[in-house]
């Protein structure tokens, strides 16, 4: 009988070289780096087109690219008009300091394809943390590829900007120096990684957990202590003292569990069923499908071995994320579920790392349940990502070109996140009850209903086009193609029926 075909897409299985960060770059790793240039590219080039065709909305978007501008031009203490407070108090993402010079030398094309590139290595490293667990090849490759076409890894790439997705790239990296024990370079990476956002101390608590049980003590004492010690410093000492009083995050997300974290934390130690509360969310159960689903197939292949330590942090990112109970850390589609993903894919990699090699049967089997996911992931984005290009992009910038580069801007969600670069961008909802001065200029685009018109007479964006039609507060300096620019040339304020 002919012997069973097998897939080795990189070769036959290596017996595993001595690890270093320069080890990942090696000639002989360079099959495996153009799976992650391949993807770099293609999805750094979708995410150019959907902003350069006005599709970016204003969100993490507009406020990410007005704090890179406000670090460079304003430092640190500088006020988002998103917020009314320092850049750093919105999640404590010290890590934009860092990227504002980038900002500064590449603009809006270096950030995104920063942004693939980071998620792009995560393929590498489940390459290398695979070839020290001992995972052949040919599984560790499909396990790389069902990471790259990950529905919440693809969207949110595609989704604007977010800082969340350096911290994918740095927790593999962290997870593969603790395998290969390079201290030095651990340290570094945890000092990287919380600097990303305030909930990485979570999963690195969780880490420490792991660490723990797995019996590295000094490394997994440390790690659980820096991680609580920042986390603690971010949510009770650094952004509370940014924001000069509670934290308004924690009130949106976490409110209804307690007003202040050491309430929540109160209120769990006398109830622990808290911490259940939301099964009985059906669209919770949902997300954790499309959270789980994608690796269903392989972690089934060696479901004994996918008892693993590194569902601690895991899980521990779940919860915070079902806490919070709200659709957007819900959506298994956006930034809030990528701190997951490197230790998601860990635990796959170790149900996998006793699965014999595989006939081109079994891997194309185990490739099925993630490309039907794909496919209807691409099926939910497709209407409110693309589908929606508005048809007047050429007026959009050309009336975009008119408004000088420091003037303060009042625009639309969808239209926001392009006149962040300015000191003073504000949505409609944001300047009701306040005076339009001078100077200010309001840009609508009414081809968009959900950009303009509003149903409710009362509304923030019907205030607007009130306040902006008084007879001689504004001059209309563009008007074509629906896109319509007004520059406000006698202070008047704006507000609402009700106001």
């Amino acid at each position: 009988m002919e012997p069973q075909r097998t897939l080795d897409l990189v070769g036959p299985n290596q017996v595993p070289e001595a690890a270093s960060l320069g080890s990942l770059l090696k000639p002989n790793r360079l099959s495996e780096m153009a799976w992650a240039l391949g993807y770099t590219a293609i999805l750094s080039t979708l995410t150019v087109l959907r902003y350069h065709v006005w599709l970016a909305t204003d969100g993490d978007m507009g406020f990410n690219l007005q704090a890179l501008w406000l670090l460079s031009h304003r430092g640190v203490m500088a006020v988002s008009t998103y917020t009314g407070h320092p850049v750093l108090a919105d999640a404590a993402s010290y890590v934009l300091i860092l990227l504002a010079p980038f900002y500064q030398v590449g603009g809006v094309g270096l950030l995104l394809l920063l942004q693939a590139f980071s998620l792009g290595l995560g393929y590498l490293f489940i390459r290398r943390i695979a070839e020290h667990l001992g995972v052949r090849a040919g599984w560790a490759h499909i396990a790389g590829v069902v990471y790259l076409i990950y529905p919440t890894v693809l969207g949110a790439n595609l989704f604007d900007f977010h800082a969340d997705v350096l911290a994918v790239p740095l927790l593999f990296a962290l997870i593969w120096a603790a395998f290969e024990k390079k201290w030095v370079w651990y340290v570094i990476l945890l000092i990287l990684a919380l600097s990303v956002k305030d909930t990485v101390p979570i999963v690195v608590i969780g880490l420490g957990i792991t660490l723990l049980l797995r019996r590295e003590w000094l490394a997994g004492a440390l790690t659980g202590a820096v991680g609580a010690a920042v986390l603690l410093l971010d949510v009770l000492v650094v952004i509370p003292h940014l924001l000069h009083g509670t934290m308004t995050q924690w009130l949106s997300y976490y409110g209804s569990l307690g007003a202040t974290p050491s309430a929540f934390l109160d209120h769990v130690l006398r109830d622990p069923t808290l911490l259940l509360s939301w099964v009985k969310g059906l669209r919770n159960w949902e997300y954790l499908i499309w959270i789980f689903g994608p690796v269903a197939v392989l972690l089934a292949l060696g479901w004994r071995r996918a008892i693993s330590y590194f569902w601690i942090p895991a899980l521990l990112m779940l919860e915070a994320n079902l806490l919070a109970n709200s659709p957007v850390t819900t959506d298994p589609f956006n930034e809030f579920s990528l701190l997951v993903i490197p230790f998601l894919f860990v635990v796959v990699l170790e149900a996998l790392k006793g699965v014999d090699g595989a006939s081109l049967r079994m891997q194309r089997g185990a490739l099925l349940l993630p490309l039907v996911l794909l496919t209807a992931f691409v099926w939910h984005v497709h209407g409110p990502d693309w589908s929606d290009r508005p048809t007047n992009s050429q007026a959009l910038t050309a009336a975009a070109s008119l408004i000088p580069q420091e003037a303060p801007v009042v625009a639309p969600n969808v239209l926001a996140a392009y006149f962040a670069d300015r000191p003073q961008i504000y949505m409609p909802s944001a300047v009701v009850g306040t005076i339009l001065h001078k100077g200010t200029y309001v840009i609508f685009d009414a081809s968009d209903p959900l950009a303009l018109v509003d149903p409710d007479p009362a509304g923030t964006d019907a205030a607007v086009l009130k306040a902006v039609n008084v007879s001689g507060a504004a001059k209309v300096v563009f008007n074509q193609d629906q896109v319509s620019v007004y520059e406000i040339v006698r202070p008047v304020r704006v507000t609402t029926r009700g106001s």
